[in-house]
């Protein structure tokens, strides 16, 4: 008997604190890997509004952006918040790590491209 409460004790305060956890509507901190991404597709993003000459403000494809990959607005301004305090990382790497993705994405269409002109001709 004794043993079954203590069983069930356990289970109960595990229970309440993973309830407890679930419950945090608080921002979350956006991992790295999707920061990148982020920062990626925000690019792609302001270069084709410039290059169409769109007028809106691009703010309003961050939102989505950040929808896509499951974060909000407040994770964002949270995960910049964090990172700011951080020594060992700058928010500046995870920028240049973006810009390198569009870089080698560039040369790849580029290539492609050379090599249908190359068919064509």
């Amino acid at each position: 008997m004794k043993l079954f409460r203590n069983i069930l004790f356990q289970a109960a305060t595990l229970l309440s604190i993973a309830l407890g956890t679930m419950s945090c509507d608080g921002p979350k901190a956006i991992p790295d890997k999707d920061l990148v991404n982020i920062f990626h597709d925000a690019f792609l993003a302001n270069a084709y509004m410039s290059e169409s000459r769109i007028t809106e403000d691009s703010l309003l494809l961050y939102e989505p952006i950040l929808e896509r990959y499951g974060y909000s607005v407040e994770d964002m301004q949270f995960t910049v918040r964090t990172i700011a305090s951080r020594k060992s990382s700058r928010l500046s790497d995870l920028v240049s790590q973006a810009s390198h993705i569009l870089e080698e994405e560039s040369k790849l269409y580029n290539y492609q491209l050379m090599v249908l002109d190359t068919v064509d001709n």
